[in-house]
């Protein structure tokens, strides 16, 4: 998450992926953004788990190499002041009125909009 918001930080450089289910760490992992210069979401396959403890919920991105240091300098600025860090810290609201970030007071304005209700 970090690291497709690193690249996508200055509008750009969207990760584009279609799943196949077969070699794609392999394909997506690094020659399709070595051949297209376009970033990969990859779903790590059985070998992965099998053979480097992939776990069953971890994702991972291919990017070209040209994108390495874009990702060093926007990595530390994804989320501002909020940046949670890595590992990421659980965040369980409740009865949360604050508008943490961008996200959630649209959220909120959204349920507004479709409950008719208006919030502080």
């Amino acid at each position: 998450m970090h690291i497709i918001h690193a690249l996508t930080y200055e509008g750009e450089n969207f990760p584009t992926s279609s799943f196949e289910g077969f070699a794609e760490p392999c394909l997506k992992g690094g020659l399709i953004p070595f051949i297209t210069g376009v970033p990969q979401v990859v779903i790590p396959g059985m070998g992965d788990r099998s053979f480097s403890g992939t776990y069953d919920y971890e994702i991972a991105i291919g990017i070209p190499s040209r994108l390495v240091l874009d990702v060093e300098l926007n990595l530390f600025k994804t989320g501002g002041a909020l940046n949670m860090g890595q590992p990421a810290r659980t965040l369980l609201p409740q009865s949360l009125t604050e508008n943490i970030t961008p996200g959630f007071k649209y959220m909120k304005d959204k349920i507004d909009a479709i409950s008719g209700t208006r919030r502080a």
